[in-house]
């Protein structure tokens, strides 16, 4: 798995963080990029489930500035099927399905 963090070059419309989160491609082969938009600085974790609840991957961001952030994940090594990606922002967590295809 890989991580790469976008938030210096992040070009997003605030508009489409309505509600909080957003994740592309959806379905998605072999990465994910995860936008979201924080209100102040806050530690941001995130996790992705298989449709278990198990854990498959798991990554600490840290310490992100307020504004719109975002990140990509590599998951070209998950097996097809659907997951649940779930971002801790402090202390709520935003969840949301993806399918690994």
């Amino acid at each position: 798995m890989y991580i790469q963090d976008q938030n210096s070059t992040a070009k997003i419309d605030a508009e489409s963080l309505s509600d909080g989160i957003n994740i592309y491609p959806n379905p998605t082969t072999n990465k994910l990029t995860i936008d979201y938009n924080l209100s102040k600085n806050t530690d941001v974790h995130f996790k992705i489930l298989d449709a278990t609840g198990r854990k498959i991957a798991s990554h600490k961001l840290g310490s992100q500035s307020a504004g719109i952030q975002s990140v990509t994940v590599g998951v070209s090594h998950l097996a097809n099927g659907m997951y649940i990606c779930n971002l801790n922002i402090g202390s709520n967590i935003l969840s949301r399905k993806i399918k690994k295809k």
